[in-house]
């Protein structure tokens, strides 16, 4: 009888190990769960929407209702008490707040090591699991009407036109960006974006690269950074090492270091250039100082420069030109239809031709070279005053003529044909060691 009791808790210890066994095996046995989690709130037409997200790719879709509505497509892979401990925190993602602001924060981890095999997860509760594999890809759909602010890291945002404003700040991203009809602030760090149509905007780049069709006003704050717009409104800009470009835009100005620039047709220009390079269509009145830089444009109005050094200008027509300082820079120019005017030390200047409208040139040099064009036609005085230089005109265009050298120092005076004693119009020489050729058109 003994034998028989025994056997029976034999058995009955064996029942339950084996059931123990199994309850621990399935603890191990990896699992695959795919799960859509919703959450969904009320929002005002007018109102704003916070999304905070992580990692995790997010369509931004346009809907008529009046609610967002958070879709999270959840791939887990692993143990099956990780995987619910995983998904019991996802599940914990909700849209609060009122239908003027709602917020939504997708992000579930406080940090992650994952290896080739191995995630391991410390979620947002403080839990630590281990996955295989685990993916979430984000659906959002929200009223047109909103404006919206992203806080946006390591993921890719795809996302629709809305009316309202919008508050990006993107970071190690990609951004495919619809239409925004409201005020805009991109804050975009080692990103890249792709935008259309913007309204007036301030753009805060940073290692990022922005293609855009078109936008209103733009104020630019950007450093290695490279912007290609079509069509934009007036640019403001701080620039350094980057690479802009603009097909048609209003008013420019702007500071930059070492950048390159490459704008179309502009209403006019405000710089300060250091080491940089430009290259522009038609614009109105050009004003700044550069050095070390590059400015090569179409036709502009009036030009004038606080002070150059060691930069190259060259336009194809200008009204007039006016430079209070320059060093160690040269200028080209095809025709000017006024007058210029320029404080030169060790420059190159040449310019093609003035034309009949001219109104007067005003040179002040030491170590300059100068040579220039003046139609047959014009009326004007010559008044030269040079010391140790070289002046070549051509005399028979000229009447009137007085010549007067003490030592070095020569001195002329002289009328073109068309002029009187009561001729305003004036090519003023004054120079030391420089070099100065007029030639007739």
């Amino acid at each position: 009888m003994k034998s028989d009791k025994n056997r029976s808790n034999c058995k009955i210890f064996l029942a339950t190990a084996i059931f123990g066994f199994l309850l621990s095996l399935q603890s191990f046995t990896q699992a695959t769960i795919t799960e859509t989690v919703k959450s969904e709130a009320k929002i005002s037409s007018d109102g704003t929407l916070i999304f905070n997200n992580r990692s995790f790719n997010t369509q931004i879709k346009t809907w008529k209702n009046d609610y967002v509505e958070l879709q999270m497509n959840v791939k887990l892979e692993g143990k099956q008490e990780d995987i619910n401990k995983t998904l019991q925190v996802i599940k914990s993602i909700k849209c609060t707040g009122s239908p003027q602001v709602v917020t939504i924060n997708t992000n579930f981890l406080e940090s992650c090591d994952c290896g080739d095999t191995k995630h391991r997860l410390k979620l947002s509760n403080g839990e630590k699991v281990t996955l295989k594999s685990y993916s979430v890809e984000n659906v959002l759909f929200i009223p047109a009407t909103i404006s919206i602010k992203i806080d946006n890291k390591y993921s890719d945002i795809v996302m629709d036109d809305i009316a309202g404003k919008a508050d990006l700040i993107i970071y190690s991203s990609k951004l495919y960006c619809g239409s925004i009809g409201g005020f805009t602030n991109f804050d975009l760090k080692y990103s890249k974006a792709f935008l259309k149509k913007i309204s007036e905007t301030v753009m805060k780049l940073y290692d990022s690269d922005v293609e855009m069709q078109s936008c209103g006003n733009l104020d630019l704050r950007a450093k290695y950074s490279k912007l290609q717009i079509e069509i934009a409104g007036d640019v403001t800009f701080d620039s350094y090492d980057d690479d802009l470009k603009v097909g048609k835009l209003g008013k420019i100005n702007g500071k930059a270091k070492y950048s390159d620039f490459d704008f179309g047709p502009s209403a006019n220009l405000t710089f300060d250039f250091y080491d940089c390079n430009l290259k522009m269509g038609e614009t109105g009145n050009v004003k700044g100082q550069g050095k070390y830089s590059e400015i090569v444009g179409k036709k502009a109005l009036r030009l004038t420069l606080n002070n150059s050094f060691d930069d190259s200008y060259t336009f194809d027509e200008l009204d007039s030109f006016d430079c209070l300082d320059s060093k160690y820079s040269n200028f080209n120019v095809g025709l000017i239809n006024q007058g210029l005017s320029i404080i030169s030390y060790d420059d190159i200047i040449m310019v093609d031709n003035f034309s009949d409208t001219f109104t007067g040139i005003k040179f002040e040099a030491k170590y300059s070279d100068f040579i220039f064009s003046i139609p047959d036609n014009i009326a004007c005085r010559l008044v030269v005053e040079m010391k140790y230089g070289k002046v070549d005109y051509p005399e028979t265009q000229f009447v009137n003529k007085t010549f007067i050298k003490e030592n070095e120092l020569f001195k002329i005076e002289a009328l073109t044909k068309n002029s009187s004693e009561n001729t305003t119009n004036k090519i003023e020489l004054k120079g030391y060691d420089s070099k100065v050729v007029i030639k007739n058109r």
